[in-house]
């Protein structure tokens, strides 16, 4: 026999939605089978959600009220409903999204349409988060680098002597590999060094 669960994620200042709690009872989900929780961060975070996802078995129902009970960023809300659906086989009714329901007597949608279409939604919304992600770091290490900052591994400092060798290597009395074996460096990096301007007195190039 299928059992309905009503999970909710109450405001973590202490408040709780009353009018919230009354539409999951009056879906009707027994009010022993509803779980709520106030953390989502921490050992102890979603504690209560964790406590029902465990209990379901197939054919079960889990009732939320939106989406975001199911985590604060899109990724963990994709994941735990594949988990819920794919995992556990159970279905989802999101009450404040009448057309995500898989159950398979849903009047809006049939609950693979349902399915198919929460996940390509939260799947745009996932890469435009990451989209945005990348254009932020882009533009912050752009930004950096105009102040001079400098991102990777530090450059090997340019040996006193290598004005000596690389003038060998220019009059062609040695290769750039003898050139590379003198200074103790890669060949790929004396070639770089011979191309570029030396600054601060020899230490590094520009």
């Amino acid at each position: 026999m299928s059992t309905v669960y009503g999970y909710l994620y109450l405001a973590e200042d202490g408040a709780e939605d009353g009018a919230e709690r009354d539409m999951l009872l009056s879906f009707p989900v027994p009010e022993e089978n509803l779980f709520a929780d106030r953390d989502r961060k921490g050992e102890n975070g979603r504690r209560e959600y964790r406590r029902m996802v465990d209990l379901l078995c197939p054919g079960d129902t889990v009732i939320v009220m939106s989406l975001e009970s199911l985590g604060g960023t899109y990724g963990e809300r994709l994941t735990q409903w594949e988990l819920i659906t794919k995992e556990k086989w159970a279905d989802i009714v999101v009450l404040g999204q009448p057309q995500l329901d898989t159950r398979p007597s849903a009047e809006a949608l049939d609950g693979n349409s349902a399915a198919i279409l929460v996940l390509e939604a939260l799947k745009r919304e996932e890469q435009k988060r990451k989209d945005a992600f990348r254009t932020i770091q882009g533009e912050g290490i752009a930004a950096a680098r105009e102040r001079g900052v400098r991102f990777g591994r530090p450059r090997k400092p340019v040996p006193d002597h290598f004005r000596n060798v690389k003038e060998e290597w220019e009059r062609k009395e040695i290769n750039s590999r003898d050139a590379a074996k003198k200074l103790g460096v890669s060949q790929q990096t004396f070639l770089r060094w011979a191309h570029e301007k030396e600054t601060d007195a020899g230490q590094r190039p520009e």
